[in-house]
C-alpha cells in the first residue's frame, strides 16, 4: 500500500507541474489528492464512473465535496476526507 501511495504522490507532482500555468484546476490532480488521502487513512479505493469507490460501499465525488452510497446516488456534502472517513466509513 505504501508503494501505491508513493506512486500516486509522484503522479500528483507531475500533474501539478503540468497544470501549473493553466486556468483549470485539473480533475485528475483532485482525484489523485483524494485517492492518496483515502489510502493513507486505510480505505480500500477503486475507480468508479462517478468518482472513487471507497470500501465497495461509498462513492466520493471528484469535483465537489459530495458522497453517496453506491447504487443509491442521493448525494450528501462532507467537510473533508478525514471527517468523511471518521463519520461515515468507520462508523458503519
Amino acid at each position: 500500500m505504501k508503494e501505491e501511495i508513493e506512486q500516486l504522490k509522484k503522479k500528483l507532482e507531475e500533474e501539478e507541474r503540468r497544470i501549473y500555468d493553466k486556468d483549470n484546476h485539473g480533475d485528475y490532480a483532485i482525484r489523485l489528492q483524494k485517492k492518496i488521502q483515502l489510502l493513507e487513512l486505510g480505505c480500500k479505493v477503486e475507480e468508479d464512473l462517478h468518482g472513487l469507490l471507497v470500501n465497495n460501499k461509498f462513492i466520493v465525488g471528484i469535483g465537489k465535496d459530495k458522497w453517496c452510497v453506491a447504487g443509491k446516488y442521493k448525494w450528501y456534502h462532507y467537510k473533508d476526507i478525514p471527517s468523511f472517513v471518521n463519520k461515515y466509513v468507520r462508523a458503519g
